[in-house]
């Protein structure tokens, strides 16, 4: 994902830079590292400067490093593919392993929502009725696996380990479209074995947090891939309409099931009106449609459960769910068991000071560093949501994590799409070949337009072709006919001109590649008076062949091109005989 570089990023790259450091200094000066209360806030202070001012030299030489051994087109290579490959199964599978262990390893009783594994017992008579989605789908999920399992408490923890680890792929992935494969790496390492995501486990809590991170990787997963499309500038056609309806359905629904969903991924949407290089306003376009049917989604979730006389009172019933208990901040990292764990978090956190730096032409972080400033922001605004749980946050601590990664492997020459610019790879392409051909770099070539060779253009003995702005000649649109000429052209040679030769009589389609001939390895040049000497000798043979060839001369940016035809025994119909003393005789 590439956006343009404007002044509303600048802006949030300050406000986040301002939570990271205040969540550096409280977070040392709660961590336990400074006993005395005396020197507490000072050290506090004192941590809080050098590590922000370490991580940033550490940012800037891994960066200049990265760029020297140029890792962006190693990315690209075989070997590289393989090895982030093993790393990120390698990551999976320790963290099931991980799990596993942490489960094995618990002595607590089962606690939690009971009520999900009861309901979902096979045979058993359900001990209540579940009112919520979640709850409804975990019960379905949990009774069609324990028909396979038995009734078994074991396989309720399971299928917690497998919603989590479905999260972690879901969200590696958006990493990857988004970030880079570096950081996906680093957001698929953390999340899976940091130990605030392993509580449940310990404390043998049965709930629905692991299925609700799921479907929220699955709406990241859904808007990476919409950022991703609109990024490498894909929507060219109206048929993506279908698409868009389809991220608006799945943002509507998860807005129903958590309002503080769309809070955080409100800024990943609004980024798609921002694209480098996206000059049609295709972002704009796409995002309204998405909205619309985000909107049409949600209202038709909220008429589903008492129709549409009741919406009223059930979008109330809804918005007081969501929007109580106001003015109520954690700052849970400050009594966690894991204090250590996140100051070293935020402390790599301000890594993207220097990084966002790195890149003057476009960024890729805001909308992250957007979601996360929310997240804090819009706490204290909200009830029930998820979003303001300490797991959810943490999440986000990863997404950032993975900027900083990513902004560390950007290389600094990396350039935007641009719809002109991707117009124009294919002429240049052309131009490079053709100059690798002849071994020149000096030598100019000037593709022609689109079946232009459908229409050939003859040029008379000593004739100046016209070039750039001076051809107003349209030879696709011309109606007139043109003189069919039967001779051969021969041009000017000089020891320092490239020779190669095509077929004139090839007719192309658009986009087709016409193929030249090359010189014969081997074989040295001729000086003009051996190249006029062979023609004359096989002009009549030439002249009967069945394909006819035309040497084409590049020549210096400097000269000027022109073209000259031999003359022949026999006249062409336009040649004019004249004697000495005729009027025109200059």
């Amino acid at each position: 994902m590439k956006l343009k570089r404007m002044w509303p990023g600048l802006c949030i790259l300050i406000v986040f830079m301002i939570f990271d450091v205040i969540m550096v200094a409280s977070s040392s000066f709660f961590s336990g590292l400074f006993p005395y209360s005396d020197t507490k806030l000072t050290y506090s202070i004192a941590l809080t400067v050098l590590g922000v001012l370490i991580m940033s030299v550490l940012t800037f030489l891994l960066g200049r490093i990265c760029d020297h051994i140029e890792l962006e087109s190693l990315a690209h290579s075989i070997g590289v593919r393989v090895i982030y490959a093993l790393m990120l199964i390698a990551v999976f599978i320790g963290g099931i392993f991980y799990r596993l262990y942490i489960l094995g390893q618990t002595t607590a009783e089962p606690t939690g929502k009971l009520s999900l594994f009861e309901n979902a017992q096979v045979g058993a008579k359900a001990a209540g009725t579940e009112y919520d989605l979640l709850s409804i789908v975990y019960t379905d999920i949990l009774r069609f696996i324990m028909y396979f399992t038995g009734n078994k408490i074991t396989t309720a923890y399971g299928l917690q380990i497998a919603f989590f680890m479905i999260f972690v792929i879901l969200g590696t992935i958006t990493c990857k479209v988004l970030l880079g494969k570096a950081g996906s790496v680093i957001f698929a390492s953390y999340v899976s074995f940091m130990p605030i995501f392993t509580e449940n486990l310990q404390k043998a809590v049965i709930g629905t947090d692991e299925l609700f991170l799921t479907m929220l990787g699955v709406e990241l997963f859904v808007i990476g891939i919409y950022l991703r499309n609109a990024s490498d500038g894909k929507y060219t056609s109206r048929w993506y309409v279908i698409w868009y309806v389809f991220v608006g359905v799945i943002v509507g629904f998860m807005t129903y099931l958590d309002a503080g969903t769309f809070i955080t991924v409100l800024p990943l949407l609004l980024s798609v009106m921002f694209m480098a290089g996206d000059k049609g306003y295709k972002g704009v376009f796409s995002f309204l449609f998405v909205s619309l049917s985000g909107v049409i989604t949600f209202f038709a979730m909220i008429a589903q459960e008492a129709g549409f006389a009741h919406m009223g009172a059930v979008l109330g019933n809804w918005s007081d769910y969501y929007f109580r208990n106001l003015n109520t901040f954690s700052m849970f990292w400050t009594y966690t068991n894991y204090k250590l764990l996140y100051l070293i978090t935020f402390i790599v956190m301000s890594g993207v000071l220097v990084g966002y730096f790195r890149n003057k032409n476009f960024g890729r972080i805001s909308p992250w560093l957007l979601a996360t400033i929310l997240v804090f922001v819009a706490t204290p605004f909200f009830g029930a949501t998820r979003m303001n749980d300490q797991n959810v946050v943490t999440v986000f601590f990863a997404f950032v994590l993975a900027c900083v990664v990513s902004l560390i492997t950007l290389t600094r020459q990396e350039e935007i799409f641009d719809e002109d610019i991707e117009d124009d790879d294919e002429d240049n392409s052309v131009d490079e070949e053709l100059r690798t051909i002849i071994g020149d770099e000096d030598a100019e070539y000037v593709p022609l337009k689109k079946n232009a060779l459908q229409s050939p253009r003859y040029v008379p003995e000593g004739m100046v072709l016209p070039t750039g702005s001076e051809d107003e000649m349209d030879v696709d649109a011309s109606k007139m006919k043109m003189p069919k000429f039967e001779g051969k052209i021969g041009l000017d040679r000089k020891s320092s001109e490239h020779k190669i030769t095509v077929k004139p009589e090839i007719k192309t389609e658009p986009g087709q590649k016409i193929e030249l001939d090359k010189k014969p390895a081997g074989k040295k040049d001729e000086t003009p008076l051996e190249s006029e000497h062979i023609s004359a000798q096989n002009a009549k043979s030439r002249l009967e062949s069945e394909h006819k060839e035309r040497k084409v001369v590049f020549r210096k940016r400097t000269e000027y091109k022109t073209a000259h035809v031999e003359k022949e025994n026999k006249k062409d119909d336009f040649d004019l005989p004249f004697k000495n003393g005729d009027d025109f005789d200059l």
